[in-house]
């Protein structure tokens, strides 16, 4: 889950990342924008069962449309994952800033 500052900017598109190629061209992703509330939900899996992602690379690329002058953050607010095995994985992330001039 993404927040973002709605005010300032508009979430026009997600669209997978590089890392994503890794699961093949099948693999179900999910993407629900609600710009009223500056938030956004993506969502992945494997298509096929064992079958993962390692490495570093881009999840994900968005694409905002500026809507007014000013500065915000964009933050995963949430990010959960299993590994192969199915325990829980653990992430840490920072607060992107959002700049509009």
């Amino acid at each position: 889950s993404i927040s973002f500052d709605s005010r300032l900017a508009k979430l026009k598109e997600v669209t997978k990342g590089g890392l994503l190629a890794q699961l093949g061209e099948e693999a179900p992703f999910l993407k629900s924008i609600d710009n009223s509330s500056g938030s956004c939900t993506i969502g992945f899996s494997s298509p096929a069962a064992g079958k993962g992602i390692r490495g570093a690379g881009v999840f994900a690329t968005l694409i905002f449309e500026a809507q007014e002058k000013g500065e915000g953050l964009v933050s995963v607010t949430e990010a959960t994952a299993s590994s192969y095995s199915g325990k829980p994985l653990t992430f840490e992330s920072t607060p992107s800033r959002l700049t509009v001039r």
